[in-house]
């Protein structure tokens, strides 16, 4: 569930639909071993999450040298963390997804 919609605040269907895009893709990639604790936390507020979640701002903050998921590469690292942006403003578009290059690599 993208953090908006976790908190209760008002939403635009597209960047929602993309965060939850990335956590598939990570569940994916990862063959069902993902690490939940890494995005959010069900229980708590995701602003409190966020905050207390070293390792995800971390890798949000693009720390190229911290890989949570080591089993994902640079690349497909990189759109993730457009994906799963906390501010839906800023969050990886469908277009931009396309044209990114781990898209083109596999398609």
């Amino acid at each position: 569930m993208a953090p908006e919609i976790l908190v209760k605040q008002p939403y635009r269907g597209e960047p929602a639909d993309i965060w939850s895009a990335g956590i598939i893709l990570i569940t994916m990639l990862m063959a069902g071993k993902f690490r939940y604790q890494y995005i959010f936390f069900i229980e708590l507020r995701w602003s409190t999450a966020a905050e207390e979640d070293h390792s995800y701002k971390t890798w949000l903050d693009g720390d190229h040298d911290y890989h949570p998921w080591p089993r994902i590469n640079n690349t497909i690292n990189d759109l993730l963390r457009r994906m799963l942006m906390h501010d839906p403003g800023r969050r990886a578009t469908i277009k931009e997804i396309l044209c990114d290059k781990w898209m083109h690599q596999v398609i």
